[in-house]
């Protein structure tokens, strides 16, 4: 935006504003205002983002939720395998403790087991 192309005269819109009816310190006020408002905005156009800067920005996001789903599946990869190896791991240990406890029952009735039949030959 070039400052050539939208110059505001200042005193020509307070005599313009004059002639209109408003008191000078009317139209001193109001010219001043539109003067800070549009300097305002001259000097914040250059955060303004064009449509290339638009475009730049949707590809990098693009990109980015490209890599971000990328991730998510390997992560949900790992996951799964780890939760498959703790589920292993789990099996194995009841396994084994299952294994225990019926050993453990196999002994003692074979410890029994002759006690019992010298039990029922006295029968």
């Amino acid at each position: 935006m070039a400052a050539s192309a939208h110059a505001f005269d200042l005193l020509e819109s307070i005599h313009k504003a004059v002639k209109l009816g408003y008191t000078k310190e009317q139209a001193e006020f109001q010219a001043k205002q539109i003067e800070e408002l549009r300097s305002e905005i001259y000097e914040n156009f250059n955060t303004l983002a064009t449509k290339e800067d638009l475009k730049e920005l949707k590809n990098t996001l693009k990109e980015d939720i490209k890599g971000l789903k990328s991730e998510l599946k390997e992560d949900s990869k790992d996951l799964k395998n780890e939760l498959k190896e703790i589920l292993e791991n789990q099996k194995k240990e009841m396994y084994s403790a299952v294994t225990i406890r019926v050993g453990s029952m196999l002994i003692a009735a074979v410890l029994v087991l002759p006690s019992i039949l010298k039990l029922t030959s006295y029968i």
